[in-house]
């Protein structure tokens, strides 16, 4: 079940860095703790993400953390919210051995994409001037970023380059 709320996370000091929201929180802490370089993290769970974003803004226009770019020019807010309760310290060294511990490993599944491209013996760059893109787009949707739509374009596009 995934966790809604704000999290916050703190440095060698014990000062606040950056804080954040999420619908995941167990998924967001570890790639924003990874990125922020943070100490430990104390999370406050919340019954939705209304709530969430709400006591984000505030605590962000409240404490400014460096990390965080929105609101923390507006510390002058007049609105009041009765604090939240902080869970306990997790230390960041945790979060981010179990987050390296489960990357998921690359598939070896290729797109249709490629698998029509290396079919018609084209390079990225022949491929993509036949669809009208760049080679780095078609190596992105080779990679598996590739919207289906995209996909039976392609198949349309060749179609037509082949008559």
């Amino acid at each position: 079940m995934k966790r809604i709320g704000v999290y916050f996370i703190y440095d060698d000091n014990d000062e606040v860095i950056y804080i954040g929201k999420s619908s995941n929180l167990d998924k967001r802490i570890k790639t924003s703790c990874d990125a922020k370089k943070g100490k430990y993290v104390r999370v406050a769970e919340m019954e939705n993400k209304i709530d969430a974003t709400i006591y984000e803004s505030y605590y962000i226009s409240k404490l400014s953390p460096k990390f965080n770019k929105y609101y923390s020019d507006y510390n002058q807010s007049s609105l009041y919210l009765p604090p939240i309760e902080l869970g306990d310290k997790i230390d960041a060294k945790d979060i981010l051995i179990e987050r390296r511990g489960k990357r998921k490993k690359k598939s070896n599944k290729r797109t249709k994409a490629k698998k029509l491209r290396t079919k018609l013996k084209l390079t990225q760059v022949e491929f993509a001037k036949i669809l009208g893109t760049t080679q780095m787009t078609i190596s992105t949707w080779e990679n598996g970023k590739c919207p289906t739509y995209i996909e039976k374009l392609a198949e349309l596009a060749l179609k037509k380059h082949e008559l």
